[in-house]
């Protein structure tokens, strides 16, 4: 059995053996199996070395494209210049820049860029109110035409407000405000209207609306959220009834500016009850909501001032003294305004115009529904006296009889677009009165503004 199984194993070995031999790879396949690796990756090597001369190929076609958008480049800037030396008046004529700002080059092109130019807007109104005797239901407001920045080089710019006065018999235009302004740091130069918006600094020369209490702000039937003006400016900045009309304005020289939550202005201008000069000022206090981002348009949370205007003769002895305290409040759909201004006539004027001591405050309050009815409609109500200590007033010649008069008045506004605006007032004296031509103890008002 031993030997059996011992010629078995002899006899797998021998088979193994010649199995092996049988199927061994010759040197001869070797050298075929080398020279065909080799010659694929010569093939391999040939394509990547021909890709790579087609890239170089396209590399220097576009390296040459470059140089001659380049060159095309310098060229028309070049010819641009040339030109704008030639055609702007500025080259010649130095003073012109003021009228002809130099056109920008803007870094990244090299193109000469166009000076964005005066920006022109304005607005009117239309208002139908209750008849009184002869009074006109219809009337047309003061239109208005303002051209902000008429010149404008480095830190010196100029405005304009032309307005129409659609009054009487015979129309007139008048300047509204037409002033050179320069500046520092605060590039915002308003005609009317808010003039507290950034930190900066400020000289003008021409006519102007004085910063006198708070009302100076919504002198512009645009800036205006109700329909008629308080008191504080119909009777004592002497403005009258009709809702277009502003208050103090008049030419001279002022100063104003803010720094942090201070504002102030300072100004000389000529007499407002007078024929002399006047001097006067504000000095105000800002405070911006923290918690909200604040922006050129955003309202302060508080904003309080105390102003004071001192009136002369031509032999500069005071005839009037004017003092004014405002208070506004702003928070989110909420806004209230107040006002209290006082005026004091000198009893030894010597310019013949009759003394005139009064008085007069408003408070006003607005609430915004645009967050409820998702438009822009707003409501306000406002209380106001006047306290004349005077029995007699003089229009166009006549003396007619006054008291004192407090109102109570409720509104509406509703801003229809970025163009029109209507609003509604209704307002009550109690039963008080004057003898005064048109005057009404109830008023109802509906005004509609456009502006452009």
């Amino acid at each position: 059995m031993r030997n059996t199984i011992l010629k078995i194993i002899i006899c797998f070995f021998i088979s193994s053996s010649w199995s092996f031999a049988e199927t061994a790879i010759t040197p001869e396949q070797v050298r075929k199996m080398v020279a065909s690796m080799l010659q694929s990756k010569t093939n391999e090597l040939r394509k990547m070395n021909q890709r790579i001369q087609e890239l170089e190929k396209l590399t220097r076609e576009q390296k040459q494209l470059i140089q001659q958008l380049l060159s095309d480049q310098s060229n028309l800037q070049a010819n641009v210049s040339q030109k704008s030396s030639t055609n702007n008046p500025t080259t010649d004529y130095p003073l012109a820049a003021f009228f002809f700002p130099e056109k920008a080059t803007n870094t990244n092109t090299g193109v000469m860029e166009e000076d964005q130019g005066p920006e022109i807007s304005g607005f009117f109104d239309t208002t139908a109110q209750t008849k009184n005797g002869s009074n006109q239901v219809f009337h047309i407001g003061v239109v208005e035409l303002d051209l902000d920045r008429i010149i404008h080089k480095g830190d010196f710019a100029a405005s304009v407000a032309l307005d129409w006065f659609p009054y009487g018999t015979t129309p007139s235009v008048q300047l509204g405000a037409a002033f050179i302004d320069f500046h520092l740091y605060d590039e915002s130069i308003p005609v009317r209207g808010r003039i507290f918006q950034e930190p900066g600094f400020h000289i003008q020369v021409g006519q102007f609306d004085l910063p006198f209490g708070s009302d100076y702000q919504f002198f512009a039937v645009t800036d205006r959220l109700t329909v008629t003006p308080p008191m504080t400016t119909t009777r004592i900045q002497q403005s009258g009834v009709n809702p277009a009309n502003g208050g103090f304005n008049s030419p001279g020289i002022r100063t104003y500016g803010k720094w942090r939550q201070l504002t102030y202005a300072v100004y000389a201008i000529n007499s407002i009850y007078s024929s002399g000069l006047a001097v006067g000022g504000r000095l105000g206090y800002a405070l911006n909501n923290p918690y909200q981002l604040h922006t050129r348009d955003t309202l302060p949370l508080v904003d309080f001032g105390l102003s004071y205007l001192r009136d002369m003769d031509q032999s500069e002895h005071i005839t009037d003294e004017l003092f004014a305290a405002d208070f506004s409040f702003n928070y989110h759909n909420l806004r209230l305004v107040s006002e209290f201004v006082r005026h004091d006539s000198n009893a030894n004027r010597r310019d013949g115009n009759p003394v005139l001591n009064e008085s007069a405050f408003h408070v006003t309050l607005f609430h915004n529904l645009q967050d409820w009815l998702h438009e822009d409609l707003y409501l306000y109500g406002r209380y106001q006296e006047w306290r004349p200590n005077y029995r007699y007033t003089n229009i166009d010649g006549n003396n007619y009889q006054i008291g004192f008069i407090p109102a109570i008045s409720v509104g509406m506004g509703y801003h229809m677009n970025d163009y029109l605006t209507l609003k509604m007032e209704y307002t009550d004296t109690f039963s008080h009165t004057t003898a005064e031509p048109g005057f009404q103890t109830k008023t109802a008002i509906m005004q509609l503004v456009g502006s452009f």
